[in-house]
């Protein structure tokens, strides 16, 4: 059986030439998505990829309709063979699982995801070490300055509580405490 799925979207406002489409592509049964319904995309693909049966065929106007990326895509196409069934893009021909070579498109759209997964970390690393080399200092900024961290260590040392400290100070008695530790630490 031919299952459309169609979807309302920013880009796509109306269901009609998705369906109009679909009905031309012989989709005897069609789901169809509606950003003003209370259930969510996922759980619409989902209920669709529950109802699939072996040999049945998901057919979509355009990839965007069902994906915003290519992980999300593979991750459709796999569902769906999961379940015996095959899938196909109207617009995009090259996007169609019922071919002889269609199961190709899989191993293609690994490689894809796995180049854009590469390339998204090597581009984090290259732009965290330039703002290091930049001066950007990471992480979560002191509460004290090296002038408070002196004068809580010398209350320290004079015996008062890190409650007493911190009031001083106008920090928690926890950042006294670690402060007290780190030292502590830092001596052995």
């Amino acid at each position: 059986m031919k299952i459309g799925f169609a979807r309302v979207s920013t880009r796509w406002h109306s269901t009609e030439v998705q369906l109009s489409a679909l009905k031309a592509e012989g989709c005897e049964r069609v789901w169809q998505e509606d950003m003003a319904e209370d259930s969510s995309t996922a759980e619409r693909v989902s209920m669709l990829i529950r109802d699939l049966n072996d040999g049945d065929t998901v057919i979509v106007t355009r990839l965007d309709q069902i994906a915003r990326s290519s992980r999300e895509l593979m991750d459709f196409i796999d569902a769906i063979h999961k379940q015996g069934a095959k899938f196909k893009s109207i617009a995009e021909p090259w996007a169609d699982t019922t071919q002889e070579n269609g199961d190709i498109l899989l191993t293609v759209l690994s490689g894809l995801n796995q180049f854009e997964k590469n390339l998204a970390t090597s581009q984090a690393i290259q732009g965290r070490e330039h703002a290091r080399m930049s001066g950007v200092k990471f992480g979560r900024p002191k509460k004290l300055s090296e002038k408070q961290q002196k004068k809580a260590e010398a209350l320290l040392k004079q015996g008062k509580t890190a409650a007493e400290i911190g009031r001083l100070l106008d920090v928690s008695r926890s950042t006294i405490s670690r402060l007290k530790k780190s030292k502590l630490w830092s001596r052995s």
